[in-house]
């Protein structure tokens, strides 16, 4: 008899926490679209971030055919599309059931108010006649004199404050 009564505990017990998983899995719905730029390419790897109460509380990234899916306990969020932390979209949502938002288009270019683009020369460059050695592009280049730079170019020695160049004899300073 004890063992009959074991037994239907553990089948009760059983049965309740399947129902209580269930009720869990039943609350949460799933979020899902399709983002496209202005030319309708897939806009790849956007972070997709679902704020409730101005808290993220849900982050991904559309993927490379620009689609996205949350799964996310019911409730009201804010949907932004971001790039490079810039927003580009941003939609209130209400989520009781699973919604698709079918295809959101986003403006992907970025309003800059300046770029500034640099370019340094090569280290060491060859010429027909001559290896040229960019001084000011050398880590020796940052407070250190004449010498030390020396010290670092290629095919250089310096010895006690001599100098020769390899494969070089009768050397003009």
């Amino acid at each position: 008899m004890e063992i009959k009564n074991r037994v239907a505990m553990k089948t009760i017990f059983s049965f309740l926490f399947l129902l209580w998983a269930i009720s869990l899995s039943a609350q949460e719905v799933t979020l899902s679209g399709e983002v496209k730029n202005q030319q309708q390419k897939p806009a790849e790897f956007l972070n997709v971030i679902l704020k409730k109460d101005e808290k993220p509380v849900h982050r991904t990234l559309t993927d490379v055919s620009g689609k996205f899916l949350v799964k996310i306990p019911k409730g009201d969020y804010t949907l932004i599309l971001e790039q490079f932390g810039t927003e580009l979209f941003s939609k209130n949502v209400s989520l009781s059931k699973n919604t698709d938002l079918g295809v959101i288009k986003i403006d992907e270019s970025i309003q800059m108010e300046a770029v500034t683009v640099e370019g340094r020369k090569k280290l060491v460059e060859q010429k027909v006649d001559r290896i040229v050695f960019n001084v000011e592009n050398s880590v020796q280049a940052s407070g250190g004199d004449a010498l030390d730079a020396l010290k670092s170019t290629p095919r250089v020695q310096v010895r006690n404050e001599d100098i020769s160049i390899v494969g070089k004899n009768g050397l003009r300073v």
